[in-house]
């Protein structure tokens, strides 16, 4: 196989359902690839197994339209604030 073969894709705007700008805005719809770059920068961005096992944990919110998934960028971030912020103790 060539170097090629490996080499990093390009990024892509298909992963956006509503296609208005912002993929925060209310009701937009993206898919794991739109969501973890929504919530992450690129140096730190988690990977999609990692959504995926919070996923099956129900510990996101996801739509399931056939066998697409979908998540709302606001109600992830929500959710993921509640679940896995740790207070420092008083």
């Amino acid at each position: 196989m060539t170097k090629d073969t490996y080499s990093e894709k390009a990024p892509s705007t298909s992963h956006v359902v509503n296609l208005d700008g912002n993929p925060e805005a209310a009701g937009q719809l993206v898919d794991a690839d739109g969501l973890l770059g929504a919530l992450f920068p690129p140096a730190c961005r988690p990977s999609e197994r990692w959504l995926r096992d919070l996923r099956a944990k129900r510990i996101v919110p996801y739509i399931r339209a056939g066998r697409r998934i979908f998540y709302r960028v606001e109600e992830v971030r929500e959710a993921l604030i509640s679940r896995c912020t740790i207070r420092a103790r008083a």
